[in-house]
């Protein structure tokens, strides 16, 4: 993957800045590094004001008043967590799941996939991404044929530009 001049926080935040233009939805970012999350909310919170929850894993007594914050404020629209629970998926107006850096267990990958399916995308972005799909496909037990049908070994991040 090759961002000319950029770097993943800013693609992410040039992301969430068309995702919040076009749609009335909710996006999370979900990443275990704390730095990166807090450079990202940086990043992101001095260009868009109040549209951003923050949750991090240490902070996890006030867990519940963000989670509910998140859902019950319009104005909240993105949540940058690096805790992933299946219960925050549980908000129906989340369009959008990134996935910073965050490679989890198969089985929660699928969690994810499976809330977001009719409703939105998940995007990935990771200078070190590794297809899952030879996963997925052993945990459900389908035959595996390579990556045809899935990125066939070459991404194409341009689409992510015209969003």
């Amino acid at each position: 993957m090759n961002f000319e001049n950029t770097n993943l926080e800013d693609e992410i935040t040039n992301t969430l800045i068309k995702f919040l233009s076009h749609s009335r939805g909710k996006s999370v970012v979900i990443s275990d590094n704390k730095d990166k999350m807090h450079e990202l909310y940086d990043n992101f919170n001095s260009l868009v004001n109040s549209d951003c929850s923050l949750l991090l894993f240490e902070d996890s007594n006030s867990k519940t008043s963000i989670t509910n914050k998140f859902q019950n404020d319009s104005n909240k629209r993105v949540l940058i967590t690096t805790e992933y629970d299946v219960n925050d998926f549980e908000i129906p107006d989340i369009q959008l799941v990134i996935l910073y850096e965050y490679n989890p267990k198969i089985e929660i990958f699928i969690q994810i996939l499976n809330f977001i399916k009719f409703k939105g995308m998940v995007l990935i972005f990771d200078e070190n991404f590794i297809c899952r799909t030879s996963e997925v496909k052993k945990f459900y037990n389908f035959i595996y044929n390579g990556h045809e049908n899935c990125c066939n070994r070459f991404v194409d991040y341009r689409f992510i530009k015209k969003l």
